[in-house]
């Protein structure tokens, strides 16, 4: 059975809403299978289950849902929320703002990969040592995508973080892309936004200090065998 839907609020009563099937309506439109558009200039237009809500969204990827404003789905099982994200890689969710929860788990079962190999954690801890640490403040073009102003931005306190870019540089595992942003209020896109794995950065973490203790132990022995020596000199 195929099952298209589109709803446009715009200009029609509560009480009447507009059904157009797989036909445009205002910017509206909805093809493919089981596709469903609800709101003003959104389209639901991959071959099945696509949702588009909201104000100018796009879901293109089949069986992938983009809501807000100006969102694209554009991959496969994939998410866009929020204003002007778009979600380029499979099963992913791309949220252009915070995201807030009481807690986040990621998935680390055994029975999900293959290959499994120890990590030379030397190398870990010369990585984590190559990492810069800076502050910042958003740009003039990301604080009108916030809806801020360029004081308001300014009169924030400043963020500590790290920069994907640097940190490819170092630790290129930890770093990856599955979004793209244009920003509102501006003519400015990004492609491939860099976001960081926060398991890879975790791993590294404690990669790094299994190797530090391990150095302080034998710094730690050095010291008790030049202790004995000392102690040997001295009678």
């Amino acid at each position: 059975m195929k099952l298209n839907i589109l709803l446009l609020a715009a200009s029609i009563p509560a009480a009447a809403p507009f059904l157009c099937g797989t036909l445009t309506c205002d910017g509206t439109s909805v093809s493919g299978k089981d596709n469903v558009a609800i709101g003003q200039a959104t389209q639901a237009i991959g071959v099945q289950g696509d949702t588009a809500m909201g104000f100018h969204t796009t879901a293109s990827g089949s069986f992938s849902t983009a809501m807000g404003y100006g969102c694209t789905a554009s991959a496969l099982y994939s998410t866009a929320m929020g204003a002007s994200v778009e979600a380029t890689e499979s099963e992913s969710l791309a949220v252009s703002g915070n995201v807030h929860s009481k807690n986040a788990f990621l998935h680390a079962d055994e029975r999900l990969v293959t290959g499994v190999t120890d990590v030379d954690t030397d190398g870990s801890l010369e990585a984590i040592l190559g990492l810069r640490v800076v502050s910042s403040r958003p740009s003039e073009a990301h604080c009108k995508h916030m809806n801020k102003t360029e004081t308001e931005c300014e009169n924030n306190a400043r963020s500590v973080g790290l920069l994907g870019q640097q940190v490819q540089e170092t630790m290129p595992e930890a770093v990856s892309s599955g979004t793209s942003m244009k920003l509102v209020g501006s003519d400015e896109s990004i492609d491939n936004v860099v976001g960081l794995n926060v398991h890879a950065m975790l791993a590294n973490l404690v990669g790094g200090m299994q190797a530090q203790a391990r150095e302080i132990e034998e710094l730690k022995a050095l010291v008790k065998e030049q202790s004995v020596e000392i102690e040997a000199l001295r009678k």
